[in-house]
């Protein structure tokens, strides 16, 4: 009850530092928690958030991890409650709270993380897709399809990035001209028949300069000036997100094997003359 003395001085926050100190696996532990739950909020609202957040801790390690989250959320620490919640398996939880109260990157944290368990774990591919896209883990998103050996719908995912750019009032850069990427993708663009704007971009691609500069379609071709926003001007991508500061040459890996597939459907279906 040494507690008791420091109330009795006025000495609050040495009372609340004390209570804190209580072993997890003390018989009073809870009792001693909650008293210093409540006595910090008279302190100030920085002790109380500390003490919040270190009972908290010390509730898992006593094996009571909803008492944890229910301690983070009432003095606001959700993103603290959301990796409670995926530590024990709640990811449905986890996503719902961070919906309902979280937002920018502490909200894509938390749907990254259960899109990583989810590809992982529970091998569900298009789930786990589905969750890096919605949490603006692009790279991710492709590097999941690629390694499952799915370059097609890789490369409809690319192509879905690249038109969503460019609906942007202010599309992103994109990729580095030095790179050899742009002439790659601007080859495999047309393949793929993926808006009005493939002619210019085809024709600029393919022409006697790929970087867009001369030649019938480096100004558009046919698809004319204003599907420029469509496809670019060159057959390159406009890169959303992480993928333009971050997954270039994902995209360039991407763009290969997407080749080197339809080569092989081209291949495979090609008639052959009869010896």
């Amino acid at each position: 009850m040494g507690y008791a003395r420091f109330i009795a001085v006025g000495d609050l926050e040495a009372a609340v530092t004390l209570l804190l100190a209580t072993p997890f696996d003390s018989p009073a532990f809870h009792a001693d928690a909650l008293r210093a739950v409540a006595l910090a909020t008279a302190v100030s609202p920085a002790m109380h958030h500390l003490a919040a957040k270190v009972v908290a801790t010390n509730m898992v390690l006593a094996g009571e991890p909803l008492t944890a989250v229910h301690l983070l959320c009432s003095v606001g620490q959700y993103a603290d409650a959301c990796t409670q919640l995926q530590a024990i398996g709640r990811w449905v939880d986890a996503s719902t709270l961070a919906a309902c109260h979280l937002s920018g990157a502490d909200r894509a944290k938390v749907l990254h993380r259960w899109a990583q368990h989810t590809l992982r774990n529970e091998h569900d591919l298009w789930r786990a897709v589905t969750l890096y896209v919605a949490a603006g883990s692009l790279t991710a998103a492709l590097r999941a399809l690629r390694e499952a050996h799915q370059p097609d719908t890789a490369m409809m995912l690319l192509l879905a990035c690249h038109q969503a750019a460019n609906r942007l009032a202010a599309p992103p850069r994109r990729l580095a001209a030095s790179t050899t990427a742009p002439v790659a993708i601007g080859r495999h663009l047309p393949a793929v028949g993926a808006g009005e704007g493939h002619a210019g971009a085809k024709n600029g691609a393919g022409g006697e300069n790929e970087k867009g500069e001369g030649g019938e379609g480096g100004e558009g071709g046919e698809g004319g000036e204003g599907e420029e926003g469509a496809e670019g001007v060159d057959g390159q991508l406009w890169l959303p997100g992480d993928l333009r500061t971050q997954g270039e040459e994902e995209v360039q890996v991407v763009c290969g094997l997407f080749s080197q597939h339809q080569r092989w459907l081209a291949h495979l279906c090609a008639p052959h003359d009869a010896e």
